[in-house]
């Protein structure tokens, strides 16, 4: 009974598949049209955003000072002077990059700033404009080896660099509409209320699990491999990052979240891409300590 449940609702789906596509395919237009593209720096991705980026800079700051005005601990001094010393070196080692490709008024964009903040979870986040927040939790998990946290700052900056939360505000307008525009399509068939939503509730789990986290997924090893590449540039060891996914790894008891219900890789997919890319940026890291002799 269920498995012919599951075909009515797929039929009355596709019942509709001829009028919605066209109409889908206005809706999208009119979504693109609001949109704008840019290229990623570094992997030289084309992205699409619908969202002002001076905006949501301004508005993130807002946010990420008063988040750190209502913290009642103080970090302890010599973390917050370690963090920023690393985060001032991975600029530079930025800065550099974007010098050599003539695109200097890229960072303009960002007004960096790198605090801690008392938390036991071991994390860290680098939002737009350049707001670096990294977990004491994290500084106990990397211990005293700055390549292990440069590998970590690396990663969160290059989220800020590739502009992903704007990219993922953008997809959620998208899947939004989408999601509207289907359930006006439903609203109007003359299909009963429980298959129109069950239609309703199989698009949304299509545009979640198939479209939504597996680019929230690829956004991640994005920043894996930039972040690589930003650190090697800044002299630090690439094999660190290997290192620290091992060490997260082993902290959550080997465990996590299935990978295609999560919005990261799992930690032995990212471990094995790691593994592989390592090798392409120790040249940019080789180079950078010769330079250092």
């Amino acid at each position: 009974m269920l498995y012919l449940y599951m075909l009515m609702v797929c039929y009355c789906y596709a019942c509709c598949m001829r009028l919605m596509s066209v109409a889908l395919c206005l809706v999208l237009l009119l979504l693109c049209s609001s949109c704008s593209t840019s290229i990623v720096p570094i992997t030289q991705r084309v992205q699409a955003n619908s969202v002002s980026t001076t905006r949501l800079n301004a508005s993130y700051a807002a946010a990420y000072h008063q988040m750190l005005a209502s913290r009642e601990e103080i970090p302890p001094i010599d973390s917050v002077l370690r963090v920023r010393t690393v985060g001032a070196r991975l600029q530079e080692a930025l800065t550099r990059y974007f010098a050599e490709v003539n695109k200097s008024h890229f960072m303009s964009n960002y007004s960096w700033e790198y605090n801690v903040v008392v938390e036991s979870e071991s994390n860290a986040s680098c939002g737009p404009g350049g707001k670096v927040i990294v977990n004491t939790g994290m500084l106990e998990l990397v211990g005293d080896g700055d390549d292990m946290l440069a590998a970590v700052m690396a990663h969160e900056i290059a989220h800020a660099i590739a502009n992903h939360t704007a990219e993922r505000m953008t997809d959620k307008k998208i899947q939004g509409a989408m999601n509207g525009f289907f359930a006006g399509m439903s609203s109007s068939s003359s299909s009963s209320s429980r298959m129109k939503h069950d239609a309703n509730y199989l698009f949304n789990v299509m545009s979640t699990y198939g479209l939504m986290l597996p680019h929230n997924r690829f956004q991640e090893s994005e920043a894996d491999h930039i972040g690589l590449i930003i650190m090697a540039a800044a002299g630090y060891n690439p094999n660190a990052n290997v290192a620290l996914w091992k060490k997260m790894n082993a902290q959550s008891g080997n465990k996590s979240i299935a990978q295609w219900a999560s919005t990261h890789p799992s930690h032995d997919t990212r471990i094995k891409q790691l593994e592989a890319l390592v090798p392409t940026v120790m040249p940019i890291y080789n180079k950078m300590k010769y330079k250092e002799r």
